[in-house]
């Protein structure tokens, strides 16, 4: 690794993005700094800026249209050159296989997160951390290529909270907890941003039901998310945004219902029962996975029918909640196995090794 002075991470925050791609990497980031290398972050425009600043890390905005990478090459590649960036990691959706071959004409040597397998991306480094990606398809895709391919749950990029996290601390476990609470207590997130009102609706649903009138119900609410007075003024609810340990928060709970996202992997690593719905189409394959397992049940997509995903989550937390211990602590066990958290340390490792 010697003489690795400076890496680029490329990634939007916005409204419409939320802030999932950005924390990922700044995981990454952070292992990259340990390391000895400095990371700059390079974003279309300042959206990014409020969190960035937060955690110390240098950013350069472009000044560009986000959803067009195409358009911003000519302005990235300046920028990457003019700070001696020879290296990038790239996290948007907005990438083609356009945009990704002119870098690397470039000169430029990337890292890529794909997440919705829609091209055959021209990169150094592909990482796909789902639970579900055919390693076999992946390597006969890009047979002859050079691209190195880390794929699989090993490489989710959790935050240091979520890694070897005490098994006496893990939902079901032999030495760990069990249900701990009469009354219900539920962890509930929507992502960053919850345009589609999923919070009120989910809510809606499990409060017209007499079994939650004295639940505990904390909401995690994103940068880019407002809850309505009425949620944040019911004496069930408690409400943390931009709190530093949201494991601690995940561990006290019975249930979670959350995005089939990061989230759920930071869910499983704390060993939290949870049931997963989706919003977008690069979360499908996770949820649909993880049902097949037996490890996840999925509510469903709440674009399609978002009152009867509502009713479906009720009926899976209610499942959840009367299920025997035994059988819902195999199906925590199963996912405290495949997340260790160590996902963010391989990402790095691999990048830099690669790097010359």
């Amino acid at each position: 690794m010697a003489g690795i002075k400076k890496i680029g991470i490329r990634v939007d925050m916005n409204p419409d993005i939320a802030t999932g791609e950005f924390m990922r990497c700044a995981t990454v980031a952070d292992r990259f700094i340990q390391h000895g290398c400095s990371v700059l972050f390079i974003s279309a425009d300042d959206g990014i800026l409020p969190l960035a600043n937060k955690r110390g890390l240098d950013v350069k905005v472009l000044g560009t249209d986000w959803k067009d990478a195409e358009g911003e090459t000519d302005k990235l590649v300046e920028c990457l050159k003019s700070e001696g960036i020879t290296h990038l990691l790239i996290d948007s959706y907005s990438e083609t296989e356009r945009s990704l071959g002119d870098l690397r004409k470039a000169g430029i040597r990337t890292a890529y997160f794909d997440d919705l397998d829609a091209e055959k991306y021209p990169v150094d480094t592909l990482i796909n951390y789902s639970s579900f990606p055919d390693e076999k398809y992946y390597r006969k895709k890009y047979a002859g290529t050079g691209t190195r391919l880390l794929l699989g749950p090993g490489y989710v990029p959790l935050r240091p909270e979520f890694t070897d996290i005490d098994e006496h601390e893990q939902w079901g476990t032999e030495n760990g907890r069990g249900r701990s609470h009469d009354e219900p207590v539920l962890f509930l997130t929507s992502g960053g941003s919850d345009p589609l009102g999923i919070v009120t609706k989910v809510l809606g649903v499990l409060f017209a039901d007499p079994a939650w009138e004295k639940a505990t119900v904390h909401i995690l609410a994103g940068r880019f998310y407002e809850l309505p007075e009425q949620i944040k003024n019911d004496k069930r609810v408690i409400v943390h945004k931009g709190i530093p340990n949201v494991s601690e928060v995940m561990k006290m709970c019975d249930v979670a219902v959350t995005t089939a996202g990061t989230t759920m992997y930071e869910l499983g690593a704390c060993g939290v029962p949870m049931v997963s719905y989706i919003f977008a189409d690069n979360m499908r394959a996770d949820a649909e996975y993880f049902n097949k397992e037996d490890l996840i049940p999925y509510a469903g997509d709440f674009r399609e029918n978002p009152d009867e995903c509502a009713h479906n989550v009720a009926e899976l937390l209610d499942h959840l909640l009367t299920e025997g211990e035994d059988e819902l602590g195999a199906r925590v066990v199963g996912l405290t196995t495949m997340f260790d958290g160590h996902g963010a340390d391989r990402i790095a490792d691999a990048l830099l090794e690669c790097r010359e």
